[in-house]
Formats: C-alpha cells, structure tokens, sequence
C-alpha cells in the first residue's frame, strides 16, 4: 500500500535520514528510536510534508507527489505538536477538520459524534479547547486523525500527556481501527507498541537498523553472548541493547 524507496534527507550537511526502503500494509508498525533518531522526519516525509532529498515515497505504486490532495485525503497524521483556536470547541474543531479532510457535509455530524465518543470526549463537545488539559487537547488531536476516516493513521508521540488510563484506551482504539488501515506509530516508549503492533521498526541516527514482527522481535538481537544470558527477550530488551537505555 505504502512503500519508501531510497528516501534520504538532509539538513544542510547533517543527514537526517539515510537510504530508508520500507513497505506498510495493514497493521500497526511501531516505529521506535531515541529521540532524535530520525523518526520526525520520516513522519513528516510520509505525509507529505517534507520532500526527501533523495528516494521516492509511493502509495499503491504512484508517487505521492504527483498524486497530491488524493493521497492527503487518505492520511490521517497526528504531529508531536497541534495548534488549535482556543474559542472553538471540541465539537467546532472537529467539525473544521471534517471539512478540510472532504467528509461529505451530511456525514459530519455523524463522524463527529463518532470519534469524540472513541476518544472519550463527548461530554466535552460543546466546551471550548483552552479550557482542556494536555491530555484532553492530545486526545482531541487523535479525534482529528481520526475524523476524514482515512486509510493509513501516521501519529508521532501520540501518547505524549495521556495518564496510564488513556494510554491503555489508546491502545485498545488503534488494535480495533487496525483490522483495516495501516498505522505507523512513532515512539520511544517501548510500552506503547509492546501488546499492539504488528511489526517493529528499530531507527537509529537516521538508519533503519532492525524490521521484523513484533512476535520475532528477539531475532533483531545478534549478539547471541549477550541474549544467551536471558530467559527470554522482550522488546524492552531490544530496545536497551540497541539504544544503550532503558525502555519506557
């Protein structure tokens, strides 16, 4: 469905990314690194946001670039940070984004009602944005992913200001919209992708340096000296032999 080829990016003589070749079906691929290690920039990349300085990012077999607003109406991307108008309400900003991502004018009333009810915000309809706490206003930015009901879910840091309660509810939301969309979830909290994603994505300093099913994930360990010590090999593991840090 989604395929990077060769996508490289560069800051000036900094090099952000290097030489990304990845292809995304349906399920949850957690993408987990450090902060830092690129996973911003290949978000950006993928919606559409940044041009790469080198590759290609295709979207069932045509570039996205040429493809444009036809490819945007099928994403729905979740940055580290949103800005919302304060005065609107919850209710009144989705409604906004309905219009923005093409729902048809008599579905938004319906769409709006239906993922403010999975984000756990319909008693907060009708308040105005800057009244929320920092968990609210992340859980009404995953509404807005959620509201064009598109095809491929990019969320950077989603969980950032979510208490352990929606961090769960979070989950349990993307495992059931995953049954038929692709989800890249980007994090460097091991806990967040650990019970749901299909597959795992490893990036280090701009390169990707391990990919396999969640369920395999201990197969990205080669260092058969140091795994030999272990019962068994958690994605926590994994994330602390590579990035030389405990997990989240």
């Amino acid at each position: 469905m989604l395929e990077l080829k060769g996508v490289s990016k560069r800051y000036g003589k900094k090099e952000a990314l290097h030489d990304i070749n990845i292809q995304f079906k349906t399920g949850i691929y957690g993408l987990l690194g450090p902060n830092g290690a690129g996973k911003s920039t290949l978000m950006n990349i993928v919606s559409d946001i940044l041009e790469p300085t080198a590759g290609t990012v295709a979207y069932e077999g045509k570039e996205i670039r040429k493809l444009k607003e036809k490819y945007r109406k099928n994403i729905g991307y979740l940055p580290q940070r949103v800005g919302y108008y304060g005065d609107f309400t919850a209710g009144k900003t989705l409604e906004y984004f309905a219009v923005l991502r093409g729902v048809q004018k008599s579905e938004i009333a319906g769409r709006v009602d239906s993922v403010l009810e999975m984000v756990h915000l319909s008693e907060q309809k009708n308040e105005k944005v800057k009244t929320f706490s920092g968990g609210m206003k992340q859980r009404l930015g995953i509404a807005v992913t959620l509201v064009g009901d598109p095809q491929i879910l990019i969320m950077d840091e989603p969980t950032v200001g979510l208490d352990p309660k929606e961090r769960l509810n979070f989950r349990n939301l993307l495992s059931h919209l995953a049954e038929d969309k692709t989800i890249i979830l980007s994090t460097h909290i091991v806990s967040d992708i650990d019970s749901i994603a299909k597959y795992v994505i490893l990036i280090k300093e701009g390169n990707i340096i391990g990919f396999e099913e969640r369920e395999q994930a201990a197969k990205l360990i080669a260092d058969e000296e140091w795994s030999s010590k272990k019962d068994s090999i958690t994605l926590e593991d994994v994330y602390m032999y590579y990035f030389n840090a405990e997990a989240e």
